[in-house]
């Protein structure tokens, strides 16, 4: 409809100004980096562009409602008519929103209820919105995980290598599990032995960022935390540290 058409032509003309401004600067901006480190292909960037707008265009939020025809911000349905109006069942946009699409193993767009209610899946009722992070990640604000309170150790105490007490040989072992990409290190040892210390320290020389979560007196650590810190670390290219609970022992079994 003309609604629909007129929001593509703003739509089109803001990713003009973007290509445009982009071509006029060599100042790598928030939004493109994340695009390119995400390897988004053009059709998921044009869906994350749509999530995204409301966020930094007070009048998509509403817009969107009055195509949708309901009391809700932007929709798979009208991203649809919008991106790929003669697709059926916008089977491309269900795809780049499905895991294995790094819009979802990302956390770059969220799903949430339709009108209806939470829903099974991504339906044409699903609703899609960029998580503040990743919001304030393309504004080039300071990134915050709310989600992570409690669990998140802020300003970790960061020591020279030679001060960790850490016995030499284990330094290359450990720098080589963390630039192994297929591989998910587990640092075990006693209390007290500087397994964290090591980590930190091999960051700081490596100059990567971490984001360290103290879960070992922690509740269950539940998938929707683990996505949350896992963007919080990708967003940051950071290394995850997480110091773990103890295993269970024979006499906590009885």
């Amino acid at each position: 409809d003309a609604e629909a058409e007129r929001l593509a032509a703003r739509l089109a003309e803001r990713q003009q100004l973007l290509a445009r401004d982009r071509a006029a600067t060599r100042i790598a901006l928030p939004l493109y980096t994340l695009a390119e480190r995400a390897g988004l292909e053009p059709l998921a960037f044009d869906l994350f562009l749509l999530a995204l707008a409301p966020e930094v265009d007070e009048g998509f939020q509403r817009v969107y409602p009055l195509i949708s025809g309901a009391k809700r911000g932007l929709d798979l349905a009208t991203a649809a008519r919008i991106l790929v109006p003669a697709e059926p069942a916008a089977a491309s946009l269900r795809r780049a929103l499905s895991p294995g699409g790094a819009l979802y193993d990302l956390g770059l767009v969220e799903l949430g209820p339709s009108d209806g209610g939470a829903s099974a899946g991504c339906t044409m009722g699903t609703t899609l919105s960029v998580p503040p992070s990743a919001v304030a990640h393309v504004l080039g604000h300071e990134v915050h995980e709310p989600g992570l309170r409690g669990l998140l150790v802020e300003n970790p105490e960061r020591l020279p290598r030679a001060r960790t007490f850490v016995p030499d040989e284990l330094w290359p072992h450990v720098a080589a599990l963390a630039d192994d990409a297929s591989a998910l290190p587990l640092v075990e040892g006693p209390a007290g032995a500087g397994k964290r210390l090591l980590v930190r320290a091999l960051a700081a020389e490596q100059g990567r960022r971490l984001v360290e979560l103290d879960l070992s007196l922690a509740p269950a650590f539940d998938v929707g935390q683990a996505i949350v810190a896992a963007r919080l670390a990708w967003l940051a290219d950071a290394w995850i540290l997480a110091a773990l609970p103890p295993p269970p022992t024979s006499s906590d079994e009885g």
